[in-house]
């Protein structure tokens, strides 16, 4: 597997002095950068059958001399055994945003599409100062550590729900029929239907607030699903059905069906 440190190129100082970046007085420039927080968003991240999805990362650092460059890449972890196989990657360079050189925010932009690997992601960074001192952080999954701060998150693809359906009339204590279909999004091939999946069904009666949990339903082999001999109407309300997502997909919840019980 490749060595996670990732090569930063510094800016020279004649540069940064010329940007008003200037070592402090009595600086020893002995000390690495110190890389404080690093936050990653939004999180999960959504993949869609069309454009990308941008991936906003703030890198806050202090250093005694000046930061000259700042170095992010997002990487998926490894899944089992594949320590061997290079991770599925993307990079970016940060601007500084709010501070100084020496104590600030620096913002990087990635943007991912339906062609990224999901799953769990991690950032990466690495950042030189103008004394060529280096600092980095992340994990080295094939060292089997990591180097604080690294924000974890969960890269996803879409789904949706489709033609979701509540048949009316409704006469009071006869069960409802309801059906509709869980769709996921494969990179190639576009949406197709999410099998063997369970979708959660919730009813708000007429003139509240609520949404009550009122059983599940499960997709088949093509993602439709229905059902005819499980909720009863009662009352007035509207039933909506929720898809609560994995590790991979994202969550989804339909639109709201109101039904009028005679």
């Amino acid at each position: 597997m490749r060595n996670l440190g990732i090569a930063v190129l510094a800016s020279t100082a004649s540069v940064l002095v010329g940007a008003g970046l200037v070592m402090a007085p009595g600086a020893s420039a002995d000390e690495p950068p110190e890389i404080v927080s690093v936050d990653a968003r939004p999180e999960p991240v959504g993949l869609y059958k069309a454009g990308s999805t941008q991936v906003t990362i703030d890198v806050h650092v202090t250093d005694d001399v000046a930061v000259a460059s700042v170095r992010v890449s997002l990487l998926a972890a490894p899944g089992p055994g594949d320590d061997d196989i290079p991770p599925d990657e993307e990079q970016g360079s940060a601007s500084l945003v709010s501070g100084t050189a020496q104590d600030g925010t620096w913002r990087a932009t990635i943007f991912m599409d339906k062609r990224n690997s999901t799953g769990l992601w991690s950032t990466e960074v690495g950042v030189r100062d103008t004394a060529e001192n280096g600092a980095f952080a992340g994990h080295a999954y094939d060292e089997g550590y990591s180097v604080p701060p690294v924000d974890d998150f969960y890269v996803k693809r879409n789904t949706i729900i489709r033609g979701f359906n509540v048949a009316e009339p409704a006469t009071r204590g006869s069960y409802i029929r309801m059906y509709g279909r869980l769709m996921r999004l494969d990179p190639g091939l576009g949406y197709v239907g999410y099998r063997n999946k369970t979708i959660h069904v919730f009813f708000r009666a007429a003139g509240t607030a609520t949404w009550e949990a009122r059983g599940t339903v499960s997709t088949g082999s093509r993602g439709y699903f229905s059902n005819s001999r499980t909720f009863r109407a009662w009352r007035d309300g509207a039933w909506r059905v929720q898809f609560n997502g994995t590790s991979n997909y994202l969550a989804e919840t339909s639109r709201g069906d109101h039904v009028d019980v005679r």
